[in-house]
C-alpha cells in the first residue's frame, strides 16, 4: 500500500482479529478480536525485523485495542510483556489505545500495568484516549518526509480499511 509520503504502509501480518504493519517509523498494531498466543508470537516476530530494519532511527509502536477485543489471557499477557519489555530495550516508544467507553480504557490501562510490571519495573508504556492524540504523541519521531500525525492518521485508517473494519 502506498501511503503517499515516506516510507511505504507495509501489511506484515493479518487475519479478521489483528493486523500488524510498518509505516515510516512506525510498528502498528491493531486488535478487533481475541488476542491469541500464535497472534502475539507473529507480533513479536514483526517487531523483531522492525527493529533491526530500523536501527539507529527513532521508533515507536502503536497498539490500537478495539472496543469489541476481550482483555488478552495470561500466556499471552505475558507474550506481550516480552514483546514490550524487548521494544523498551530498542528505545522504542510505546502508545497504546483503547477505543470504546471509558471503562475499556480503564480495563486497557490495567491490562498495560499488569504487562508492563510483568514486563519490566522501568517500562515506560504510554496511553492516549484516541489515534488523534496518539498520533501527536508518535509525530516528533516520524521521519521528515512522513506528512507527521495527519498521515499516520490516515495510514490508520488505510489499515482498519484491509481489515474490513
Amino acid at each position: 500500500m502506498d501511503s503517499k509520503l515516506g516510507e511505504p504502509l507495509i501489511i506484515r501480518a493479518s487475519d479478521r482479529d489483528y493486523c500488524f504493519a510498518t509505516w515510516d517509523r512506525v510498528l502498528l498494531s491493531i486488535w478487533l478480536g481475541e488476542m491469541t498466543p500464535s497472534a502475539a508470537l507473529q507480533l513479536l516476530e514483526v517487531a523483531r525485523r522492525f527493529v533491526a530494519d530500523n536501527q539507529g532511527l527513532p521508533l515507536s509502536n502503536l497498539s490500537i485495542v478495539g472496543s469489541q477485543c476481550p482483555p488478552p489471557r495470561e500466556k499471552v499477557r505475558v507474550q506481550l510483556a516480552t514483546i514490550c519489555r524487548e521494544l523498551e530495550a530498542a528505545a522504542v516508544e510505546q502508545v497504546w489505545v483503547a477505543e470504546g467507553s471509558q471503562s475499556r480504557a480503564a480495563l486497557l490501562l490495567g491490562v498495560g500495568l499488569a504487562v508492563s510490571t510483568a514486563a519490566s519495573p522501568t517500562l515506560r508504556l504510554k496511553f492516549a484516549v484516541t489515534v488523534y492524540e496518539a498520533a501527536e504523541m508518535i509525530a516528533p519521531r516520524l521521519s521528515g518526509a512522513s506528512g507527521r500525525a495527519p498521515v499516520l492518521r490516515s495510514i490508520v485508517d488505510q489499515v482498519r480499511s484491509h481489515m474490513g473494519a
